[in-house]
């Protein structure tokens, strides 16, 4: 039997998130053939790291290398030029969340790519769509278990993030939903299997002085058929900006959970405790399932675990086909997200997702 050929990688951006992602490319068996990065340390690191010759642009390295795919892993705002760029030279894109900062430029990345169908083409790392425990989740809906989905609830009060980090700078992350929620809102739709009609959006006063995007946020969508989803999210109560252990979190009032409610029970996803609780409510009494604990021993693992969608990708690039979760796909979760920005920056106006253009 014939060896199957390498695909040829090439890794755009080489921050931490980047080089994780090259590593990853390796262990599936793939060649990391390069990478790119303005950034002379970083690109110098990653490329010792990951065993890569390096560039410093991404016309440098589109200029001199054959590649099938590219991740880019750059600053939000950088998104669409590299992913445009490296669509046009006929190389598949796995681009880090969120695709853009504009809805134009999402439109433009989305557009990039050959009609008809076929590759390269874009997919977007909306990692909680295939990280194991909403894949368990997703079975135990599908199964009927819990009946219809009717509404989703998250809640998450983080550690502030340190002075300086890109992430509360508004020019590099380009909101609080744009950076962070917009994992939430495409795991809503994921969820409840339907779209969002619109989007009231809140936040207090920052608590964090040194925060340009909001420390906090309460958003409420209306779906399709009736249906709703919430966040809310706020640093956590000690609000100081450190790293912790997962028993620490929970010591210190941070919390991260997702509660999903069907008409025949409901699942709940306390994260730091590593398990998934499933009940079931027979006409108003309401009776413990079960408890399914999620393997390792970090909480964070199983939730950013991002092998499950580099395997899709790698796989959609080998087969030359668009991935099963494409890039139109993710279009629709980026309009929900910009609905929600706006709203927010309109003192909470109830704002439909159709606004979006």
């Amino acid at each position: 039997m014939a060896k199957k050929r390498q695909l040829r990688v090439a890794l755009v951006g080489c921050g931490g998130m980047g080089v994780g992602h090259g590593r990853l490319v390796k262990a599936l068996g793939e060649e990391l053939v390069a990478v790119a990065d303005l950034n002379e340390q970083n690109r110098a690191r990653a490329a010792e790291k990951l065993g890569a010759r390096s560039y410093a642009t991404t016309e440098d390295l589109l200029a001199t290398e054959k590649l099938d795919a590219a991740v880019v892993a750059v600053t939000n705002p950088a998104h669409a030029d590299v992913t445009v760029a490296c669509l046009k030279a006929g190389v598949s894109v796995l681009c880090e969340k969120p695709m853009a900062i504009t809805w134009a430029d999402c439109k433009r990345m989305v557009q990039a790519q050959p009609r008809p169908v076929g590759v390269p083409f874009l997919q977007i790392g909306f990692e909680l769509r295939t990280c194991p425990p909403f894949a368990m989740i997703n079975r135990i809906i599908r199964s009927g278990e819990i009946g219809e989905v009717r509404h989703v609830h998250f809640l998450q009060t983080p550690g502030a993030k340190k002075k300086g980090s890109w992430h509360v700078k508004r020019a590099a992350a380009g909101g609080l939903f744009m950076e962070k929620l917009c994992h939430q809102i495409d795991t809503f739709r994921m969820l409840l299997g339907c779209e969002p009609v619109s989007v009231t959006a809140v936040s207090a006063k920052n608590v964090m002085p040194h925060y340009e995007v909001p420390d906090n946020m309460f958003a409420t969508y209306r779906f399709e058929g009736g249906k709703a989803a919430h966040i809310s999210f706020f640093v956590g109560r000690a609000a100081e900006v450190a790293e912790h252990a997962d028993a620490e979190y929970m010591d210190k009032q941070h919390w991260l959970e997702f509660i999903i409610v069907g008409t025949k029970g409901s699942i709940s996803m306390p994260l730091w405790k590593l398990e998934i609780v499933v009940t079931h409510n027979d006409d108003g009494r309401v009776t413990f399932a079960r408890r399914i604990r999620l393997a390792g021993t970090d909480a964070e693992a199983p939730y950013h675990d991002t092998r499950p969608e580099m395997e899709m990708f790698l796989d959609a690039v080998r087969r030359k086909r668009r991935p099963a979760l494409p890039a139109e796909d993710s279009l629709k979760t980026m309009r929900a997200v910009f609905a929600s920005e706006k709203s927010a920056a309109e003192g909470g106006r109830p704002v439909r997702i159709s606004e979006i253009r």
